[in-house]
């Protein structure tokens, strides 16, 4: 078998059939669809219910209990996989019926990835479409990290990605259902790290975001600010961006956010030392100790 389909769903009764339906109606045919909810708490159930006896469907696992995680079900997805590529489908998400076919003739041009573009919306408004001005290209990990995964994660939606499942050999899931936010980026980097990318520039996929999820409510108790600031210690370690380059993206964040209203960082300030942007110390106070923990590990790197 080719593809594995791995369909996480939680408490997104709404999109589901929409979700599946556009699975289930692929150009390319050769995968299984695996389905599993987390203890869902509407309806769920009953609509998953209804592609029971559907042949591409291998498994529809109902969690009698929530995991707390999505990374714990992508890996219990991952566990049950029986295809060489795994495509991770979110539940609120959905793809043109083209998006396997263009995937598959992606991977044919020697990579263990590959992605398309995505549009991003929230009800019925687009918000962000990503773009590529090359039809078809393919990248080494190592330079699509340093060229498009330094700042921002360009791999933003698990939907617009699919990837060989013997790369996540060496995926720690337990530390990436540490993170709140940026899980998925540490994911593709642990994945690109040893593989080649393939893009391609059409837009196959479109993620929904909701109101509930942007990233100023996620800004408001400093979790992304956080977790950012361990990511860009993690690229710097594994000599993707330079330690130059970390002190910038650190600082360029920082301002970027520092004019927000946080409800749980009571002051950040800057002290700017030479003629150079880069930072002296940061005073930083969060009401969460974890938080206090991971700068200072930035503090103590600017030191040494």
């Amino acid at each position: 078998m080719k593809y594995t389909v791995i369909l996480p769903n939680y408490n997104h009764s709404e999109y589901l059939k929409k979700r599946i339906d556009s699975i289930l109606n692929q150009s390319f045919q050769d995968f299984e669809l695996i389905i599993l909810d987390d203890n869902s708490l509407d309806n769920s159930e009953e609509i998953i219910c209804e592609y029971n006896n559907h042949p591409k469907i291998s498994h529809i696992i109902f969690n009698e209990v929530n995991s707390g995680s999505v990374f714990m079900q992508w890996k219990k997805g991952l566990d049950l996989a029986k295809g060489e590529y795994v495509w991770i489908a979110e539940s609120d998400d959905y793809s043109e019926i083209t998006f396997l076919e263009e995937m598959n003739d992606i991977l044919n041009l020697n990579c263990e990835i590959a992605f398309c573009q995505s549009l991003m919306f929230i009800e019925n408004e687009i918000v962000y479409q990503s773009k590529s001005d090359l039809l078809r290209k393919v990248h080494l990990g190592p330079d699509f990290m340093r060229s498009r995964m330094g700042y921002n994660n360009s791999l933003f939606n698990a939907s617009m990605v699919v990837f060989k499942k013997d790369l996540i050999k060496n995926v720690d899931f337990g530390k990436l259902g540490e993170y709140k936010f940026c899980g998925d980026w540490f994911f593709w980097i642990e994945l690109l790290k040893k593989s080649n990318i393939g893009e391609s520039g059409k837009c196959l996929n479109y993620f929904r975001k909701h109101n509930s999820d942007l990233s100023g409510k996620s800004n408001s108790n400093g979790i992304m600010l956080s977790e950012f600031v361990e990511i860009q210690l993690y690229l710097t370690k594994i000599s993707i961006i330079s330690k130059s380059e970390y002190f910038s993206n650190i600082l360029k964040k920082f301002d970027d956010v520092k004019h927000s209203k946080f409800n749980s960082i009571e002051n950040i300030e800057i002290i700017k030392i030479n003629s150079r942007t880069v930072p002296k110390y940061y005073r930083l106070k969060f009401h969460a100790r974890k938080k206090i923990r991971i700068f200072l590990k930035f503090i103590r790197c600017f030191r040494s």
